[in-house]
């Protein structure tokens, strides 16, 4: 699991504030989520963000929690690194490009 806390300010709003980042009207095949403040989790347009513009995938923490949990937060995701390490460097690569 990574800390994305820092990462914070750096998620396009688009991602932020709605799960129809796309423009897409139908979001029966997302997982609309919100924190217990109404708010779309962090970590979850976080990873939107990252997949959709750098093309790596990571999973946000806050599918972990139970809907209800007091203790959900959404500063976590889960990183796996399991392609071989010429493909974990050059993902690394596109995460760091501008």
């Amino acid at each position: 699991m990574m800390d994305i806390t820092e990462c914070f300010g750096l998620i396009p709003e688009k991602y932020t504030k709605s799960h129809a980042y796309d423009g897409a009207t139908d979001l029966s095949d997302r997982n609309v989520i919100f924190m217990p403040d109404g708010s779309v989790p962090r970590d979850l347009a976080f990873c939107r963000w990252i997949a959709a513009e750098k093309k790596v995938v990571m999973m946000p923490g806050v599918l972990f929690y139970e809907e209800k949990s007091p203790y959900k937060v959404d500063n976590f995701v889960r990183v796996a690194i399991c392609a071989n390490m010429k493909d974990n460097v050059e993902a690394m690569k596109r995460i760091k490009s501008k």
